[in-house]
């Protein structure tokens, strides 16, 4: 039996695409993170939640600076007269508020990283570094910063796939910003989105469970698994028959793999003998 049902038929649920979705569920404005995470990238780059960082550093190259500001808007505000990126804001479970994005690999990322139980933090927009090149003084805006379990700063240039990076001229810029932000103790990535777009059990997952998110775990329900779990793995089937084989549960229990209450293996299909572990604060137990 298929908990998310692969290859998809006919009214399977799928994320319905809302480039102007700002708004959180009543029931969540004003409620504390849902596991309570105390590591934020504000703690972990020692600035207030709401704070802006500039900083002066040096390089091989001529002096460079680095602008840090973790505000929603970050350090620019997107265009949103971009003719050929759809400009939107997207509520997330992990950061607490909308962040905006500006194309689909961007939103994609930030759909998987949101329901990532390895990501304790997310911010867009917000890290920008300026350094000349070609004897002129270029800036370059980060797409994600974001904060792992493990306590690493991640800044991530978010791309479809490499072959929109492989210009020598790019690379050098690339390699530029890397040297810069690994001076101050930030791990620079490209991430690629071909996998998480694609027709495959990965995407399909995602999709599922981006689209449950919100829904609204009962206590009882949050209980039951807490206590399955204490001190053993246990299968999706044997969550599902102890939450209810009804919609309700079976959208409660998708909505506690979004939530990172459970993690569990989402590269493969999703079945009732899928082995699920229980997740404490933004780690394995």
């Amino acid at each position: 039996m298929d908990i998310i049902q692969y290859p998809p038929t006919t009214g399977s649920p799928v994320l319905t695409q809302n480039y102007n979705h700002t708004a959180y569920p009543s029931w969540w404005i004003g409620s504390s993170k849902h596991l309570n995470w105390t590591p934020t990238l504000s703690k972990a780059l020692d600035l207030p939640e709401q704070g802006k960082i500039e900083k002066e550093i040096f390089v091989s190259r001529p002096s460079a600076k680095v602008s840090i500001n973790l505000s929603p808007l970050g350090v620019r505000a997107v265009r949103a007269s971009a003719h050929i990126n759809r400009v939107s804001y997207m509520p997330l479970v992990t950061s607490g508020i909308a962040l905006q994005a500006e194309s689909d690999p961007e939103r994609w990322f930030l759909y998987t990283s949101d329901i990532d139980p390895g990501v304790v933090d997310i911010r867009t927009q917000c890290v920008a570094v300026e350094f000349i090149y070609d004897e002129k003084m270029r800036r370059y805006t980060l797409d994600v910063l974001r904060l792992t379990r493990s306590g690493n700063i991640q800044a991530v240039e978010v791309k479809s796939s490499l072959e929109s990076i492989r210009r020598p001229a790019y690379l050098e810029k690339l390699n530029i910003v890397r040297e810069i932000l690994e001076g101050l103790g930030i791990e620079f990535i490209v991430a690629t989105t071909n996998k998480l777009i694609g027709k495959n059990v990965l995407a399909h997952n995602i999709q599922s469970l981006v689209s449950h998110r919100f829904v609204r775990i009962e206590p009882r329900t949050l209980a039951t698994c807490n206590l399955l779990l204490e001190g053993n793995n246990k299968t999706l089937g044997q969550l599902l028959t102890a939450l209810g084989t009804s919609p309700t549960g079976r959208a409660q229990l998708l909505s506690l793999i979004a939530r990172k209450h459970v993690y569990c293996d989402i590269s493969r299909r999703l079945t009732a003998s899928t082995i699920v572990r229980k997740t404490i604060g933004g780690s394995y137990a």
